[in-house]
This record gives structure tokens, C-alpha cells and sequence, in this order.
């Protein structure tokens, strides 16, 4: 998974700033499908397929940053994405808590908590299907920022 994106400050003082964001969201998704079958009392496979997609989705989203002590922020982001076309329902949101020590003007070290999750629903008679992924858990980061 990588995410870049430009943003823009609406607040912004020493001590906390605001603002929204635009993006790209870039995840590389395997899919394995495994069919199983007896054969003499054994649980055989049949058949498997893989699938492998890397898929690119523009986000949108709000951050804010406040500073509690001398080089030390924290930090917190939502990004989302929605479609709803010909019969393709999808969603990315990802949400982020983090605390971070700024070691330069423009470079920081962080840890925090994400929160992603992916859906994708095919709504058309025929085929039907739905993808859900979620990943959610600590993250260590390094942020730069110009």
C-alpha cells in the first residue's frame, strides 16, 4: 500500500493547523479462489485461481495537527472514496491517530493507529459479488513535509 497527496491549510498557527487533502491511494491486492472436491473419502483441491490487481483510487479527506510540547504533534486524517457505477459499488475509507516527534523543520518520526477498509459490491443480475478488506492496526511512519 502508498498514498500521496497535496494539501492545502485552511487553519493554520503555531501551535495547531487544519485542512483538506487530495490523494491517491495505491493497493496491490492478491485474490486466491480454491475449489475443493472428495475423491476416495480425501478432501482433494480442484481447482484454484489467482488473481493479482494493483489498484489505484483518488481520495479525499481532512487532517489536523496540534503541538503539546517542544517538537512533539499529534496528528489525525480520514481520507475517502466512493463510486457507484454500472452496476460497481465500491468504497475506500481510511482513518489515522498518530503522535509524532519532528527531529528537523521538515521531517518527523511517528506512531500511531490505521484504520483501512475496502468494499466493493457488483450490483448487475448476473454475476454477483462482494470484496470486503480491512486492515487496521499500529503503524511507525516517517513524514516529510515541504
Amino acid at each position: 500500500m502508498a498514498r500521496a497527496s497535496v494539501g492545502y491549510s485552511f487553519y493554520k498557527t503555531d501551535e495547531a493547523e487544519a485542512g483538506a487533502v487530495a490523494g491517491l491511494h495505491v493497493t496491490r491486492f492478491k485474490f486466491v479462489v480454491e475449489g475443493l472436491g472428495q475423491v476416495d473419502g480425501s478432501i482433494v483441491a480442484v481447482r484454484r485461481e489467482e488473481a493479482a490487481h494493483t489498484v489505484p483510487l483518488p481520495t479525499v479527506g481532512v487532517y489536523g495537527t496540534c503541538a503539546f510540547a517542544p517538537s512533539w504533534l499529534a496528528s489525525g486524517r480520514a481520507d475517502a472514496f466512493a463510486i457507484d457505477y454500472k452496476g460497481h459499488k465500491g468504497r475506500l475509507l481510511n482513518f489515522q491517530a498518530n503522535v509524532q516527534y519532528r527531529f528537523t523543520g521538515n521531517f518527523a518520526l511517528g506512531v500511531g493507529y490505521r484504520y483501512d477498509q475496502y468494499k466493493l459490491t457488483e450490483t448487475r443480475r448476473d454475476p454477483r459479488g462482494e470484496v470486503r478488506y480491512t486492515f487496521q492496526g499500529p503503524q511507525v511512519f516517517i513524514d516529510a513535509g515541504f
